[in-house]
């Protein structure tokens, strides 16, 4: 949260700031390779690869925040973002749950014609309201 009250996302460069980095540590030397810290994350060591010091680097980013989450700051940023997480899943939900009452919700897989049995192939009229032009919007019978 801002000093405001208000929500806010994290950036990464808050979150650099978080766990004392300005900017990204550089990727270290293919001879050195570091001890891991001791954390809750599991990581399998890769071969040297093009992409093994990014993953190196990627390692010591998470110890770092793995130690930085004890500090309160960062539980609480992390529950607050839970809970915008779970307003929005309601939201949607609701939606959802709504969204089959909705005029046209599966027209197309549910619409067949009375006269010559078609499936699917259904449209409606509609109109411009500004200039009155009359279109159809719908699904044709390929050609």
């Amino acid at each position: 949260m801002t000093a405001d009250g208000e929500n806010a996302v994290l950036t990464q460069a808050d979150i650099d700031e978080m766990i004392g980095e300005s900017s990204p540590p550089p990727a270290p030397a293919a001879a050195a390779d570091p001890e891991p810290a001791e954390s809750s994350l599991h990581v399998t060591k890769v071969a040297a690869t093009p992409g093994a010091a990014a993953t190196s680097d990627l390692e010591q980013r998470v110890a770092k925040l793995e130690a930085a989450k004890g500090d309160g700051q960062l539980q609480a940023q992390v529950q607050t973002l839970m809970q915008q997480l779970q307003a929005v899943q309601t939201q949607l939900n609701e939606v959802l749950q709504h969204l089959p009452n909705t005029l046209g919700y599966g027209v197309r897989a549910s619409f067949q014609c009375g006269a010559c049995s078609a499936q699917g192939l259904v449209a409606a009229r509609v109109y411009c309201t500004h200039c009155g032009t009359d279109t159809s919007l719908g699904w044709w019978p390929q050609q």
